[in-house]
């Protein structure tokens, strides 16, 4: 499919007055961008939610998640598509003793949930579905460590590994 966009991407790009991009690295390393640096702004990825995330409630919340599905937790969270990875992360958990709590939805939900059975981890992996308003913090904060197992360019940088990072993990 590429071989018929690059055209188009490429004439967009040219007309384009001004392109943005994240990262002064992924504009670099970027087949696309890289062409064309010279209009290239950088807008580095932020978080606006940081007293959301800490606050108590999700302190204390926290502790009632860790009872209810155990520990020691690791988390995963985002929409689930190909380029996350979490097939992988779902295979690596055959040797891994801890349980993995997996918080989104999305295309190939059903095929990861077949996935987990087929692979007997009922038991290690919970899906779960938060509803896009309700604080993250809480889930977060009763992990102990969050993962983004990305796989490919798609995954250019997921805000959740800096919500993680704002929650010491």
């Amino acid at each position: 499919l590429n071989v018929f966009l690059q055209p188009f991407v490429m004439r967009l790009c040219q007309k384009a007055s001004s392109i943005v991009a994240t990262s002064e690295p992924y504009a670099k390393s970027s087949p696309v961008l890289s062409k064309f640096l010279d209009k290239t702004e950088i807008f580095p990825l932020a978080l606006d939610n940081l007293e959301e995330l800490n606050k108590k409630e999700n302190l204390a919340e926290a502790e009632r998640i860790k009872r209810s599905v155990g520990t020691p937790l690791i988390l995963f969270i985002g929409r689930l598509i190909y380029y996350k990875g979490i097939e992988y992360l779902i295979e690596a958990m055959k040797g891994i003793n801890a349980k993995l709590l997996i918080i989104g939805s999305g295309p190939l939900e059903e095929d990861l949930k077949i996935r987990v059975m087929k692979l007997d981890l009922a038991e290690k992996v919970i899906f779960r579905k938060v509803p896009h308003d309700e604080s993250m913090g809480k889930y977060i904060h009763a992990s102990d460590l969050l993962v983004l197992p990305s796989v490919n360019r798609a995954e250019a940088f997921g805000l959740v590994l800096l919500e993680a990072m704002a929650c010491g993990k």
